[in-house]
């Protein structure tokens, strides 16, 4: 996963203390111009980042699947969050299912069947953190799919 991530330019160096994260321009990613009524802007495309890192952040490591460390969370987190912006021009706040499934299938199909079950493991993990995060910080909570993922 880290390696998928490094060719579209997201980076996780460093030691458990001290993780650094860099990220290519967002402009350097492939990505659709338009759909529909949208545009894609630059502004948009690293949102999902700003959200997703810190929450990943704070997972406790003992809680993440498998072969999935912090440094392949962190870089499948961004990777989710930059793919569903420049294929579908979703920003996190409304990702629908049917574009989230093709992007997981994306990212799933190149996998190797453990690793593939560790990541959707991991996703299922983010998911859930993010509809808890999202719930403390708004007095009513909100989240695009029902819990039953």
């Amino acid at each position: 996963m880290r390696e998928l991530a490094q060719r579209r330019g997201i980076n996780v160096t460093g030691t458990p203390e001290r993780w650094q994260v860099s990220f290519d321009s967002v402009e350097a990613v492939d990505h659709i111009t338009d759909a529909g009524q949208t545009r894609w802007h630059a502004n948009n495309a690293g949102r999902a980042r700003k959200v997703l890192l810190p929450v990943v952040q704070k997972l406790p490591v003992d809680q993440l699947p498998g072969r999935i460390n912090l440094p392949t969370a962190i870089a499948s987190a961004a990777l989710l969050g930059d793919l569903m912006y420049a294929r579908h021009l979703q920003p996190l706040r409304y990702w629908n299912a049917e574009a989230f499934e093709e992007v997981l299938l994306t990212i799933t199909h190149p996998l190797h069947t453990h690793t593939k079950v560790d990541f959707c493991q991991f996703v299922r993990l983010l998911l859930a953190r993010l509809h808890d995060t999202w719930s403390e910080s708004q007095s009513q909570a909100w989240w695009p799919w029902s819990m039953n993922y």
